[in-house]
């Protein structure tokens, strides 16, 4: 990534070994990459929205966050495709580009062929500034709110049930209206 011109920066903590060659590497090439162990969430923050990418190569997530953050800052991430890594990022692949629904790039095996392929993949498009701009617009306008999630969620439970959400699409009835409609 340095050879590449690149420059990179590590925040987290895990296991001593790790921290230990993470410090190493931000010596041996001060200036390039940039170490800092240890998490405090509005430094995390201020990174993602200055960075251009944001590498999340984890071998297991079930959820996370740190890409949508990314995402919303308009920093591209580069995932693992696991959990909800994978539910959240849609790699740019050719026909995603075109199409417009790529939002990051992900890669399949836990290996670092793979993780360097993926960035070798964000290093090329990041040098067309028209398509790079493109994918960061439409990672910022992905839509993770609650009211889709919320509404699907209705939408199960009268399925489910039976019980009607209400008039309006999206609105559920109140806990009154539910105890009214299970007791009849």
């Amino acid at each position: 990534m340095v050879a590449a011109g690149a420059q990179f920066v590590a925040v987290g903590e895990g296991e001593p070994a790790l921290e230990s060659a993470f410090r190493e590497i931000g010596r041996r090439y001060e200036g390039s990459i940039g170490i800092r162990i240890g998490y405090e969430e509005g430094a995390a923050h201020r990174l993602q929205a200055g960075c251009d990418i944001l590498l999340a190569p984890a071998r297991f997530e079930p959820c996370g966050l740190t890409q949508i953050y990314a995402s919303r800052y308009g920093t591209v991430p580069i995932v693992r495709r696991t959990g909800g890594l994978a539910d959240t990022v849609v790699d740019a692949t050719g026909v995603a580009l075109v199409d417009r629904t790529a939002t990051g790039f992900r890669f399949e095996e836990p290996s670092l062929s793979a993780l360097l392929g993926a960035i070798a993949r964000a290093l090329a498009l990041y040098k067309e500034p028209l398509a790079w701009r493109r994918l960061q617009l439409q990672g910022m306008a992905q839509d993770f709110g609650w009211h889709e999630s919320a509404a699907k969620y209705i939408a199960l439970y009268h399925d489910t049930t039976g019980i009607p959400a209400g008039d309006r699409p999206g609105v559920s009835l109140t806990d009154a209206e539910l105890r009214k409609q299970a007791a009849r």
